[in-house]
């Protein structure tokens, strides 16, 4: 089998954990056991600056959720928002969460190494100075009932935030939750998740450690920095836990091309065909009209090419080429005016759907990945499932069983 390409891998992933800038990573990537690593080099559509921590936790019932952990290239509220957007667009995680560290509200009793999590944010320079009672005055561009919370985002790093807090608190006084920490990038990752582009991401909040209260100490003690990392890594472990311990989070992959095509093939091929076997319609050779005394089960199985790889069946050629090479005769089934062809193998008839093709002119970079899609899509339907003691009416096989199949006398 081949190797599960990089985009693949990370596309697989169903929750995204985007750190602030690249020096988080690392140690938050350990607290969550996040070991393997991905270049964004080898990343078709991601900057080749990025890196990814892809790691797997299991829950109860076998379930296991695959995530990774990345960061921003860059610190900074439209750095931020640049990256997270461009790699949620690309990667299309089902879920996301923002992580790192914060200047803490020293006011509101919150201590370095304090952990907080929020769901809200407002940005410092969303908004506008005007006069006030003929003093200049900061008015921000939000309305509190909805970006009012526990983080405000700032493009700097700061040195006053007491001023900051205090200043937030005096001029926005219908606040109705306590601001207990000033960073750069909470707002950008929320207003991210909430954009019409992205309205398949949910937002699992903001969880950060802090490791400073945004006075003259900033950044004066990387032991505490990196200890502030270690427990928010700690934390959002926690709380992945928590949240995904009594939920599902199968990515839903109806607007795929693969479950588009998966959907058009089964309505205008598969139930066709198999209908046609069930009502005792024809069989013939192809190129003869004479009807052939085939003893067929009403079942056809579907081959998918190896690997998955859609150019296997690009050219009719190709698929020519496996029919003459495991002697299997080209039939058609049904009446006048209305037939469906397919291959003879054993008892039953087998297609190989040369519709595949189509995947590789979609814009999607890995239609290899798409034709897996198509495959689970095929699986799904009606005729491809179990109906108490009866088999299935159609199945999807893989090359190697098909091969199998073609081996036995």
């Amino acid at each position: 089998m081949a190797a599960i390409a990089p985009l693949r891998r990370l596309r697989s992933c169903a929750l995204a954990i985007i750190c602030g800038k690249p020096e988080e990573i690392t140690l938050i990537a350990e607290q969550l056991g996040a070991e393997e690593k991905i270049f964004g080099t080898a990343v078709d559509g991601v900057d080749n600056g990025h890196l990814f921590h892809v790691g797997r936790m299991n829950f109860v019932g076998d379930k296991k959720l695959g995530f990774y952990v990345t960061s921003s290239l860059k610190q900074g509220l439209v750095p931020f928002a640049i990256a997270s957007g461009a790699l949620i667009a690309q990667l299309r995680p089902r879920f996301a969460l923002h992580t790192g560290v914060c200047a803490g509200n020293k006011k509101q009793k919150i201590e370095i190494l304090d952990v907080i999590c929020g769901d809200t944010a407002m940005s410092l320079e969303d908004g506008k100075w005007a006069l006030v009672n003929d003093q200049l005055t900061f008015l921000p561009d939000y309305e509190t009932r909805i970006y009012y919370g526990s983080y405000i985002s700032g493009s700097a790093v700061r040195e006053d935030a007491p001023a900051i807090f205090d200043k937030i608190q005096t001029t926005v006084g219908v606040v109705t939750r306590k601001v207990l920490a000033l960073e750069m990038e909470a707002s950008a990752f929320l207003k991210i998740c909430s954009h019409s582009q992205h309205t398949n991401v949910f937002p699992l909040g903001v969880i950060k450690a802090v490791s400073d209260l945004g006075d003259e100490n900033k950044g004066k003690d990387p032991v505490i920095y990196d200890e502030a990392l270690r427990r928010v890594g700690y934390v959002v472990k926690s709380w992945i836990r928590t949240y995904f311990s009594s939920m599902t989070w199968e990515a839903d992959e109806a607007n795929e091309p693969g479950a588009m095509l998966a959907r058009n093939y089964y309505t205008n091929y598969v139930t066709r065909v198999v209908d046609l076997i069930a009502s005792g319609a024809n069989v013939s050779l192809v190129g003869d009209n004479r009807v052939t005394a085939f003893e067929l089960t009403p079942c056809i199985k579907i081959v998918m090419p190896l690997d998955d790889r859609p150019e296997e069946f690009a050219e009719q050629g190709q698929i020519d080429r496996i029919a003459d090479e495991h002697n299997l005769p080209l039939v058609a089934v049904g009446r006048k005016g209305f037939t469906r062809t397919a291959y003879v193998l054993g008892d039953c008839l087998v297609d190989f759907p040369r519709c595949l093709n189509d995947l590789i002119a979609t814009a999607d970079p890995e239609p290899d990945y798409q034709a897996t899609i198509f495959k689970r899509q095929l699986e799904l339907k009606p005729y491809f499932r179990r109906g108490g003691s009866t088999e299935p009416q159609a199945k999807v096989i893989t090359w190697q069983e098909f091969l199998q199949a073609c081996s036995r006398p």
